[in-house]
């Protein structure tokens, strides 16, 4: 009687891709003796080589996960800083048209688009300094008016100016 001739590398990649549990049902679903299976398996370590392949599919799906994950969190930051950078447009503009008297809202609309611009780009509202201290970080330009009524035209410009500044920076 002939011995038969198995394509044991075919066999081997077949196991290695998995999708049988155990052994015998691979043997069983290939139709080779179980015995003859158990000890090639045995021999070049096919049980070995098959858990290192399911972790490596498992590593490259979790990877390709936190890609498309990573993906997602840019594409939002940025509609953020967008839409930050919308506001203090906004605002410079408002704030171009209005008396000072009525420049609260413009302000308000500045500062709002600066805070969004700033989350959206992971930048903190507060930063660790050396020795343990915490200071706040100040954007290149801070607008502060405690009483709009006395700022005569020539501040309410320069106001505008470095905002603009500020805006384009």
């Amino acid at each position: 009687m002939k011995t038969p001739h198995y394509n044991w590398h075919k066999l081997k990649l077949e196991w290695i891709q998995g999708g049988h549990r155990t052994l015998a049902d691979f043997a069983a679903a290939v139709k080779v003796p179980h015995s003859t299976v158990r000890k090639r398996a045995a021999r070049e370590h096919w049980i070995q080589k098959g858990m290192e392949a399911q972790q490596k599919s498992a590593e490259r799906a979790e990877q390709k996960f936190i890609e498309a994950a990573a993906d997602k969190i840019a594409r939002v930051k940025l509609k953020h800083v967008n839409l930050g950078n919308m506001l203090q447009a906004k605002g410079v503009r408002s704030l171009e048209q209005i008396d000072m008297l009525d420049g609260t809202q413009a302000i308000t609309a500045i500062r709002a688009g600066v805070d969004i611009e700033r989350k959206g780009l992971g930048l903190d509202e507060r930063e660790q300094q050396p020795g343990g201290t915490t200071n706040n970080v100040q954007n290149n330009f801070t607008v502060e008016v405690k009483n709009l009524a006395v700022i005569d035209a020539g501040a309410r410009q320069l106001i505008v100016e470095r905002l603009r500044k500020a805006v384009q920076s």
